[in-house]
């Protein structure tokens, strides 16, 4: 059974889950809930996110992974995902965030991309379809590995 819990705040969705990804996840990493009835049939085992046209992985809410800085949370076990609402996430090495970029989740890793190409008068859901979708709301200039940057994320599909 999942847990859902709410946030404190109308635009906050955290919900619970279990690591499922076969390592250990820390603050900001972008994860997925696995709708694969293979994987768990609760719907309740976050995953690096798979980004399958088609697939039920369309469906499954993105989040990012809500912890204390320098804790690590071992595969198997509990883990809070921010589906929605400001939370730090992963970005990528030598990448700078602008304030009100365009940020989203990307299949097989971690951590956000950054779309310096996207019209933000014209932003297209469908063209991020199943992806986490996020705006910075605090730049960087220059990106390290392993640098959080700070969003407004939505998870929802």
């Amino acid at each position: 059974m999942s847990d859902f819990m709410f946030g404190g705040s109308a635009l906050t969705l955290d919900i619970s889950a279990v690591n499922g990804t076969g390592a250990a996840v820390k603050r900001g990493d972008v994860l997925q809930i696995s709708l694969k009835n293979s994987d768990t049939p609760d719907g309740h085992k976050a995953v690096v996110p798979v980004l399958d046209n088609g697939g039920p992985s369309q469906l499954a809410p993105m989040g990012v992974v809500i912890a204390p800085e320098g804790l690590e949370i071992a595969d198997g076990d509990g883990v809070i995902l921010r589906v929605m609402g400001r939370c730090d996430v992963l970005g990528t090495a030598s990448t700078a965030y602008a304030v009100d970029g365009i940020v989203y989740g990307t299949t097989g890793q971690k951590y956000i991309a950054n779309d310096t190409t996207i019209n933000t008068s014209s932003y297209v859901q469908a063209a991020f379809g199943g992806r986490l979708r996020g705006v910075v709301l605090t730049g960087t200039s220059t990106g390290t590995a392993g640098e959080l940057v700070d969003c407004w994320v939505s998870g929802l599909p």
